[in-house]
């Protein structure tokens, strides 16, 4: 028999997808499917909407919903490239738009929870020569590689972080500086910049990270993340 701490440590520790489960014997997978065997109570889904559902819910079992890592599974569109072995760093680099995405553990919070730095960039020959419309899409392809591709590879319960770089424009002769980057993080669920800048001069944002949206929750732009004030980080 069990003492309490004991229980605890077993209910709370992560479980890779393919390790066995104290009690049952079987693996997360293993549970996942038997539990997508079952009858139905109600059919109105259809054929097409279950197969969905198990392709949904399996895709994330596979994957670990409280892995403590980033999740590097491979993807037919993304090169993955590492900088250690422990699986704290790593470059995710979308052929078909060519933007690269930086993703690497950067310390811990206030409260311990582990954070994650996330920058992108692109792969355009000539950056100053842009037109206003190819900037656009540039930051548009950007916007839907972080969230397709990346944001459900950050571990459960860390917090994601961001330094927007400002982009300057001149309006009526005058440099302006706005920060277009800020607003694309805050439409992914990041909270606001910090008005206060690091020694680099960018400011900060944070969002803490969630469990993953429902296909319903995800079609309405629900994300995994929840904003953060500065403070409270």
């Amino acid at each position: 028999m069990k003492i309490f701490k004991e229980f605890l440590v077993i209910l709370e520790r992560y479980y890779e997808p393919d390790e066995k489960l104290p009690g049952s014997g079987k693996t997360p997978v293993q549970k996942a499917e038997a539990r997508q065997n079952r009858p139905l109570s109600s059919d109105r889904l259809g054929a097409r909407g279950r197969k969905i559902r198990h392709r949904h819910m399996m895709h994330k079992v596979r994957r670990g919903a409280n892995n403590p890592s980033i999740d590097n599974m491979r993807h037919p569109e993304i090169e993955i490239d590492s900088y250690s072995n422990t699986g704290r760093e790593y470059d995710f680099y979308h052929k078909p738009t060519g933007i690269r995405v930086n993703v690497h553990h950067s310390g811990r919070t206030k409260d311990g929870s582990p954070k994650y730095t996330i920058s992108w960039d692109h792969s355009h020959p000539n950056p100053q020569m842009m037109s206003n419309k190819t900037r656009k899409v540039i930051t548009k392809n950007a916007l839907n590689v972080v969230r397709q591709h990346i944001l459900h590879r950050l571990p459960y319960g860390s917090v994601a972080h961001n330094t927007p770089t400002p982009n300057a424009r001149r309006v009526q002769g005058v440099l302006r500086l706005k920060n277009t980057r800020s607003r694309m993080y805050q439409r992914l669920g990041f909270g606001p910049p910090s008005k206060e800048v690091s020694s680099a001069g960018l400011p900060d944002q944070y969002a803490k990270v969630g469990r993953e949206p429902s296909l319903r929750q995800a079609k309405k732009g629900k994300t995994r993340l929840s904003p953060l004030q500065p403070d409270q980080v």
